[in-house]
Protein backbone atom coordinates (compact mmCIF):
# COMPACT_ATOMS: atom_id res chain seq x y z
CA UNK A 1 0.00 0.00 0.00
CA UNK A 2 1.06 3.40 0.00
CA UNK A 3 2.75 4.21 3.29
CA UNK A 4 2.44 0.51 3.72
CA UNK A 5 -0.58 0.20 5.66
CA UNK A 6 -2.46 -2.76 5.96
CA UNK A 7 -5.44 -3.67 2.87
CA UNK A 8 -7.85 -6.16 4.16
CA UNK A 9 -7.98 -7.61 1.24
CA UNK A 10 -4.13 -8.97 1.12
CA UNK A 11 -1.80 -6.16 -0.36
CA UNK A 12 1.88 -6.71 -0.06
CA UNK A 13 2.51 -3.33 2.36
CA UNK A 14 1.40 -2.33 5.40
CA UNK A 15 1.45 1.03 7.52
CA UNK A 16 3.91 2.13 10.00
CA UNK A 17 2.59 0.02 13.37
CA UNK A 18 1.64 3.39 14.59
CA UNK A 19 -0.94 4.30 11.47
CA UNK A 20 -2.40 0.86 11.97
CA UNK A 21 -2.85 1.45 15.90
CA UNK A 22 -4.54 4.94 15.02
CA UNK A 23 -6.93 2.89 11.41
CA UNK A 24 -7.98 0.05 13.88
CA UNK A 25 -8.58 1.27 17.46
CA UNK A 26 -11.48 3.43 16.64
CA UNK A 27 -13.21 0.60 14.88
CA UNK A 28 -16.76 -1.42 15.96
CA UNK A 29 -16.14 -4.98 16.65
CA UNK A 30 -19.80 -6.41 16.21
CA UNK A 31 -21.17 -7.39 13.17
CA UNK A 32 -24.59 -8.51 12.15
CA UNK A 33 -24.11 -11.93 10.85
CA UNK A 34 -26.09 -13.08 7.47
CA UNK A 35 -25.70 -15.17 4.48
CA UNK A 36 -27.84 -14.88 1.14
CA UNK A 37 -27.60 -17.78 -1.24
CA UNK A 38 -24.00 -17.53 -3.45
CA UNK A 39 -25.51 -19.51 -6.37
CA UNK A 40 -24.91 -17.35 -9.66
CA UNK A 41 -27.95 -15.52 -10.83
CA UNK A 42 -29.25 -13.01 -12.87
CA UNK A 43 -26.99 -10.31 -11.57
CA UNK A 44 -23.43 -12.42 -12.67
CA UNK A 45 -22.05 -11.12 -15.65
CA UNK A 46 -18.47 -11.68 -16.50
CA UNK A 47 -18.10 -13.82 -13.59
CA UNK A 48 -18.53 -11.01 -11.31
CA UNK A 49 -21.70 -10.69 -8.62
CA UNK A 50 -22.26 -7.31 -6.31
CA UNK A 51 -21.60 -7.88 -2.76
CA UNK A 52 -20.20 -6.69 0.48
CA UNK A 53 -18.23 -8.39 2.26
CA UNK A 54 -17.50 -7.35 5.86
CA UNK A 55 -14.54 -8.88 7.91
CA UNK A 56 -12.93 -8.42 11.73
CA UNK A 57 -9.14 -8.28 11.39
CA UNK A 58 -6.60 -8.20 14.60
CA UNK A 59 -3.02 -7.36 14.84
CA UNK A 60 -0.89 -8.75 17.37
CA UNK A 61 2.53 -7.23 18.17
CA UNK A 62 2.87 -6.38 22.51
CA UNK A 63 -0.88 -5.07 22.48
CA UNK A 64 -3.80 -6.49 20.90
CA UNK A 65 -6.18 -4.09 18.21
CA UNK A 66 -9.23 -5.41 16.93
CA UNK A 67 -11.41 -3.73 14.12
CA UNK A 68 -13.40 -4.08 10.93
CA UNK A 69 -13.49 -3.54 6.76
CA UNK A 70 -15.61 -3.50 4.26
CA UNK A 71 -15.29 -4.51 0.82
CA UNK A 72 -17.77 -4.16 -1.89
CA UNK A 73 -18.30 -4.87 -5.36
CA UNK A 74 -21.42 -2.96 -7.21
CA UNK A 75 -22.54 -2.77 -10.95
CA UNK A 76 -22.94 1.02 -12.34
CA UNK A 77 -25.77 2.29 -14.73
CA UNK A 78 -22.96 2.73 -17.36
CA UNK A 79 -22.21 -0.68 -17.12
CA UNK A 80 -18.87 -0.86 -14.98
CA UNK A 81 -18.03 -2.15 -12.28
CA UNK A 82 -16.82 -0.54 -8.92
CA UNK A 83 -14.94 -2.06 -6.57
CA UNK A 84 -13.90 -0.46 -3.42
CA UNK A 85 -12.52 -0.90 0.50
CA UNK A 86 -13.96 1.50 3.00
CA UNK A 87 -12.87 1.95 6.61
CA UNK A 88 -13.73 5.07 8.80
CA UNK A 89 -12.85 5.72 12.44
CA UNK A 90 -12.47 8.67 14.65
CA UNK A 91 -8.48 9.47 14.20
CA UNK A 92 -8.40 8.07 10.31
CA UNK A 93 -10.67 7.52 7.39
CA UNK A 94 -9.53 5.34 4.24
CA UNK A 95 -11.30 4.74 1.03
CA UNK A 96 -9.65 2.92 -2.06
CA UNK A 97 -11.88 1.96 -4.95
CA UNK A 98 -11.12 1.12 -8.82
CA UNK A 99 -13.43 1.48 -11.68
CA UNK A 100 -13.07 -1.55 -13.86
CA UNK A 101 -14.70 -3.03 -16.82
CA UNK A 102 -14.86 -6.86 -17.36
CA UNK A 103 -14.50 -8.91 -20.65
CA UNK A 104 -15.19 -12.38 -20.23
CA UNK A 105 -13.29 -13.57 -17.42
CA UNK A 106 -10.64 -10.13 -17.08
CA UNK A 107 -10.40 -7.28 -15.14
CA UNK A 108 -9.54 -4.50 -16.98
CA UNK A 109 -8.99 -1.00 -14.52
CA UNK A 110 -10.18 2.17 -15.62
CA UNK A 111 -9.90 4.76 -12.40
CA UNK A 112 -7.74 3.98 -9.08
CA UNK A 113 -8.37 6.05 -6.52
CA UNK A 114 -6.64 6.21 -2.70
CA UNK A 115 -7.17 8.69 0.15
CA UNK A 116 -6.13 8.32 3.81
CA UNK A 117 -6.92 10.82 5.91
CA UNK A 118 -6.76 11.33 9.72
CA UNK A 119 -5.74 13.42 12.36
CA UNK A 120 -2.37 12.27 13.71
CA UNK A 121 -1.78 10.34 9.79
CA UNK A 122 -0.40 12.86 7.20
CA UNK A 123 -2.91 12.87 4.55
CA UNK A 124 -2.40 10.64 1.11
CA UNK A 125 -3.85 10.78 -1.92
CA UNK A 126 -3.55 8.75 -5.14
CA UNK A 127 -4.68 8.55 -8.57
CA UNK A 128 -4.24 6.17 -11.85
CA UNK A 129 -6.31 6.81 -14.62
CA UNK A 130 -6.52 4.41 -17.73
CA UNK A 131 -6.94 5.53 -21.28
CA UNK A 132 -6.78 2.32 -23.02
CA UNK A 133 -7.10 3.79 -26.46
CA UNK A 134 -4.22 5.02 -26.65
CA UNK A 135 -2.64 2.18 -24.53
CA UNK A 136 -1.35 4.87 -21.63
CA UNK A 137 -1.91 6.10 -17.86
CA UNK A 138 -1.27 8.90 -16.06
CA UNK A 139 -0.71 8.26 -12.10
CA UNK A 140 0.06 10.74 -9.11
CA UNK A 141 0.86 10.35 -5.70
CA UNK A 142 1.50 13.35 -3.35
CA UNK A 143 3.38 15.76 -5.51
CA UNK A 144 4.57 13.03 -8.26
CA UNK A 145 3.32 12.11 -11.28
CA UNK A 146 4.02 10.07 -13.93
CA UNK A 147 2.57 9.07 -17.56
CA UNK A 148 3.27 5.51 -18.77
CA UNK A 149 2.21 3.37 -21.06
CA UNK A 150 -0.55 0.81 -20.54
CA UNK A 151 -0.46 -2.78 -21.31
CA UNK A 152 -3.28 -4.79 -22.15
CA UNK A 153 -2.99 -6.77 -18.68
CA UNK A 154 -1.53 -4.15 -16.31
CA UNK A 155 -3.84 -3.81 -13.28
CA UNK A 156 -3.90 -1.02 -10.48
CA UNK A 157 -3.70 -2.20 -6.56
CA UNK A 158 -7.47 -3.34 -5.74
CA UNK A 159 -8.06 -4.41 -9.40
CA UNK A 160 -5.93 -7.02 -9.25
CA UNK A 161 -7.27 -8.63 -6.04
CA UNK A 162 -11.00 -9.08 -7.57
CA UNK A 163 -8.95 -10.79 -10.98
CA UNK A 164 -7.22 -12.95 -8.73
CA UNK A 165 -10.37 -13.64 -6.89
CA UNK A 166 -11.75 -14.76 -10.62
CA UNK A 167 -8.71 -16.66 -11.02
CA UNK A 168 -8.80 -18.66 -7.93
CA UNK A 169 -11.57 -21.12 -9.09
CA UNK A 170 -9.20 -22.21 -12.06
CA UNK A 171 -6.94 -25.11 -12.70
CA UNK A 172 -3.91 -22.31 -12.44
CA UNK A 173 -1.30 -23.10 -9.91
CA UNK A 174 0.45 -20.02 -10.13
CA UNK A 175 -1.18 -16.66 -10.57
CA UNK A 176 0.90 -13.62 -11.85
CA UNK A 177 -0.13 -9.39 -11.76
CA UNK A 178 1.69 -6.45 -13.43
CA UNK A 179 0.32 -3.92 -10.89
CA UNK A 180 1.20 0.17 -11.42
CA UNK A 181 2.34 2.03 -8.41
CA UNK A 182 4.30 5.19 -7.94
CA UNK A 183 5.24 5.26 -11.43
CA UNK A 184 7.06 1.39 -11.31
CA UNK A 185 5.11 -1.75 -12.79
CA UNK A 186 5.34 -4.29 -9.84
CA UNK A 187 5.33 -8.05 -10.37
CA UNK A 188 3.15 -9.97 -7.83
CA UNK A 189 3.25 -13.29 -7.49
CA UNK A 190 0.71 -16.37 -5.84
CA UNK A 191 0.75 -20.04 -5.87
CA UNK A 192 -1.60 -22.38 -4.62
CA UNK A 193 -0.87 -24.29 -2.10
CA UNK A 194 -3.97 -26.47 -1.75
CA UNK A 195 -7.43 -26.81 -0.40
CA UNK A 196 -8.94 -26.99 3.68
CA UNK A 197 -11.99 -26.80 5.24
CA UNK A 198 -12.40 -23.74 7.68
CA UNK A 199 -15.03 -22.58 10.49
CA UNK A 200 -15.74 -19.05 9.48
CA UNK A 201 -18.84 -16.89 10.85
CA UNK A 202 -20.70 -18.08 7.65
CA UNK A 203 -20.19 -21.43 8.85
CA UNK A 204 -17.64 -24.41 7.60
CA UNK A 205 -16.14 -23.71 4.58
CA UNK A 206 -13.92 -25.21 1.84
CA UNK A 207 -10.84 -22.92 0.85
CA UNK A 208 -8.67 -22.57 -1.49
CA UNK A 209 -5.36 -21.48 0.01
CA UNK A 210 -2.85 -19.09 -1.82
CA UNK A 211 0.30 -17.80 -0.75
CA UNK A 212 1.93 -14.93 -1.84
CA UNK A 213 5.74 -15.89 -3.63
CA UNK A 214 8.30 -14.22 -1.96
CA UNK A 215 12.37 -13.75 -2.08
CA UNK A 216 14.25 -16.44 0.20
CA UNK A 217 15.76 -14.06 2.19
CA UNK A 218 12.07 -12.58 2.89
CA UNK A 219 10.48 -13.76 6.53
CA UNK A 220 7.42 -12.33 5.51
CA UNK A 221 4.24 -14.90 4.92
CA UNK A 222 1.04 -14.14 3.64
CA UNK A 223 -1.09 -16.77 3.35
CA UNK A 224 -5.14 -16.17 1.78
CA UNK A 225 -8.01 -18.74 1.73
CA UNK A 226 -10.81 -17.77 -0.69
CA UNK A 227 -13.84 -19.64 -0.76
CA UNK A 228 -14.05 -22.77 -3.23
CA UNK A 229 -17.85 -22.03 -3.85
CA UNK A 230 -19.20 -19.42 -5.88
CA UNK A 231 -18.31 -16.79 -5.70
CA UNK A 232 -14.74 -17.50 -4.44
CA UNK A 233 -14.83 -14.54 -1.82
CA UNK A 234 -11.73 -14.07 0.51
CA UNK A 235 -12.31 -15.48 3.63
CA UNK A 236 -9.23 -15.30 5.79
CA UNK A 237 -5.96 -14.15 5.99
CA UNK A 238 -3.17 -14.05 7.79
CA UNK A 239 0.11 -11.81 7.46
CA UNK A 240 3.72 -12.36 9.18
CA UNK A 241 6.19 -9.77 9.04
CA UNK A 242 9.89 -10.16 9.68
CA UNK A 243 9.64 -9.10 13.49
CA UNK A 244 6.43 -11.57 14.07
CA UNK A 245 4.01 -8.79 14.49
CA UNK A 246 0.61 -10.89 13.23
CA UNK A 247 -2.24 -9.20 11.26
CA UNK A 248 -5.24 -11.64 11.07
CA UNK A 249 -8.51 -11.01 8.73
CA UNK A 250 -11.67 -13.04 8.82
CA UNK A 251 -15.07 -12.34 7.20
CA UNK A 252 -18.24 -11.93 9.06
CA UNK A 253 -20.68 -10.95 6.99
CA UNK A 254 -21.25 -11.65 3.44
CA UNK A 255 -24.20 -10.24 1.52
CA UNK A 256 -24.98 -10.76 -2.33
Amino acid sequence: MTPKRLNIAFKAYRLPSISIFFVFIGLASSQTLSQESIAPDSNQIHGLTPHKAEYRAHIQKGISLSGSAIRELSRQQDGSWLYSFNVSTTPADIFESTVIQATNTTIQPQQYRYDLTGILIKDRKQRVEFDWAHSKLSESYKKKSWSLPAKPDLQDRLSYQLQLQLDVSSNKEHFNYQVIHKGEVRQYDFTKTGEEAIETSLGTKNAIVITKDRSPDKQRQTTLWFDKGYPNILLKMIQVEDDGETYEINISNLTL
